[in-house]
């Protein structure tokens, strides 16, 4: 799960008191990607910040035994979009 500082952070409150809120709504989310997104969305006070809030949840596969992902990927011959407007 990746997230903004505007998911736990505003003015009113301490950052912490925003960490623990993340944590008792991921506690009470469901399996899904979905089902996490809303449990964390839901979990929030009412808008009173205009900061943004940007999550993003993803489902991932159990790692090997390394512990780490690998994998391949097919060469290229296109510049990357960073490379290509210089």
């Amino acid at each position: 799960m990746l997230y903004t500082d505007g998911l736990v952070e505003d003015r009113e409150h301490d950052i912490d008191v925003g960490l623990e809120r993340l944590r008792r709504a991921l506690a009470g989310s469901g399996p899904s990607p979905e089902e996490t997104c809303r449990a964390v969305l839901d979990g929030r006070p009412p808008a009173r910040s205009s900061d943004d809030v940007a999550l993003l949840v993803a489902r991932t596969r159990a790692l090997g035994p390394a512990g780490s992902p690998s994998g391949r990927f097919p060469p290229t011959r296109r510049p990357s979009a960073r490379c290509a407007r210089r």
